[in-house]
């Protein structure tokens, strides 16, 4: 029987793109205060284009095309924006529903999420998930030896609540490292297949797949409920 369910933020609880989106807002309306933009929604729409060829290095390459008489720093100075701002983010419509149905179970709830830890707090706090979950992990204000997949965040769950590996579930998205402590430890793993999820096409760390598979985070209660839902 499942007593703790954790879960994992990005494209699970809320879509990283959302959180990306509301950071390229925010550097582009700096870049229209500051004079480097005619105006804010020409910034954004080439911050995507940059994007859409590749996630990575999207400030440095757009300082680069849109910018080229900029001061070396503003890229960098970009990135601090985006990564400290304050998101405007939501939950996915169907967290509400999972949270009112493992309340209702009598699940404790938690979230383990890796990332730079003013972001991902920051991100907490624009849900209220401090509200929501009896606690939440942010991996790095531990060390970088805590993040995923490692399970010292899930020995700590443990050891907070008292509630045993084998009654514990875990629900992320990303194949490259969500799923591979269950080599280690004897946690039921699910993965939520987001549409738009970032991660989706990253292949599995050292091919250990997933329990089960969802697209709605309430399925999980019908999954936990097979007898092969623990592998």
């Amino acid at each position: 029987m499942i007593k703790l369910a954790v879960c994992d933020f990005d494209d699970t609880l809320v879509l990283e793109r959302d959180f990306i989106k509301s950071g390229y807002a925010r550097a582009a309306e700096f870049l229209a205060e500051e004079g480097f933009a005619e105006n804010a929604e020409e910034a954004e729409s080439a911050l995507w284009r940059e994007f859409s060829k590749s996630p990575k290095n999207v400030f440095d390459r757009f300082a680069k095309n849109f910018l080229p008489g900029a001061p070396s720093e503003l890229a960098e100075k970009l990135i601090q924006i985006y990564r400290l701002h304050k998101p405007r983010i939501a939950y996915r419509p169907d967290v509400r529903e999972f949270l009112s149905g493992a309340r209702a179970r009598g699940m404790k709830l938690a979230i383990v999420t890796d990332g730079l830890s003013e972001t991902q707090h920051n991100k907490l706090d624009a849900v209220g998930a401090e509200r929501d979950f009896d606690a939440a992990i942010v991996t790095s204000d531990f060390g970088p030896d805590w993040a995923k997949p490692s399970v010292k965040p899930f020995e700590l769950l443990r050891d907070n609540f008292g509630i045993p590996f084998d009654e514990t579930l875990y629900v992320g998205d990303n194949p490259a490292k969500d799923f591979a402590m269950s080599a280690k430890i004897p946690i039921t793993t699910a993965r939520i297949l987001r549409e738009g999820a970032i991660h989706a096409g990253n292949e599995y760390l050292d091919g250990i797949t997933e329990h089960f598979r969802i697209a709605r985070l309430p399925q999980i209660f019908d999954a936990i409920g097979r007898p092969d839902a623990n592998g």
